[in-house]
Order: structure tokens, then C-alpha cells, then sequence
């Protein structure tokens, strides 16, 4: 066990501890600030957009299908609502798969 110094306070904590005991500041999160060579940040993870997107789609078709529901099809209605809450669940089960 080795003491480090805390980033924000300067304090001196143990390098297993997750958070610096005087200033509550995390450490050893595993995560390391990747750069490039001109000092801009680098992207390591894509964001999962298209599931983001479908996500959306999903909302739109549920909200579509209550609005519906008002009107003199019934059957509509429930369609834009099942094929809505569909795709919904979907993104969010694909998001979760490949992003965690």
C-alpha cells in the first residue's frame, strides 16, 4: 500500500481508497484521460445514437397512439401503441446490450 496525493486537496490518501478522506474527490476510478497529441480530448466510447434515436421513435409512436385513441379508431390506436412500446423497449434492450 502506497500513499498518493489527492488531486484537489493535496492531501496524502492510501492508492486503494476510492475518494480522497478530507475532500471527498474520487480516486483510482479506473479512468484515464486519453489525449491527443494537440491536447484535445479523444472520444474512447461511441454514444449509442441510433438506439437514442430508435428511443425517440418509440416515445413519438406511444404518444401518437394515445392522441389517437381519442379518435374513432380503436384499432389504430392500439397498433401505434404495441408497435411503439415495441421498438421503445427495443433501443433500450439493444442500448443495455452493447453499451451496459
Amino acid at each position: 500500500m502506497a500513499l498518493i496525493e489527492c488531486d484537489e486537496c493535496g492531501a496524502r490518501v492510501s492508492d486503494k481508497a476510492s475518494a480522497c478522506v478530507k475532500c471527498g474527490a474520487p480516486l483510482n476510478t479506473g479512468m484515464v484521460p486519453l489525449a491527443r497529441a494537440d491536447g484535445t480530448a479523444m472520444t474512447t466510447q461511441q454514444t449509442g445514437k441510433k438506439y437514442k434515436g430508435a428511443q425517440v421513435v418509440g416515445v413519438a409512436m406511444i404518444c401518437a397512439g394515445v392522441v389517437s385513441c381519442t379518435a374513432k379508431e380503436p384499432i389504430v390506436a392500439s397498433g401505434l401503441l404495441m408497435v411503439g412500446l415495441l421498438v421503445y423497449l427495443g433501443a433500450r434492450i439493444g442500448a443495455w446490450w452493447n453499451h451496459g
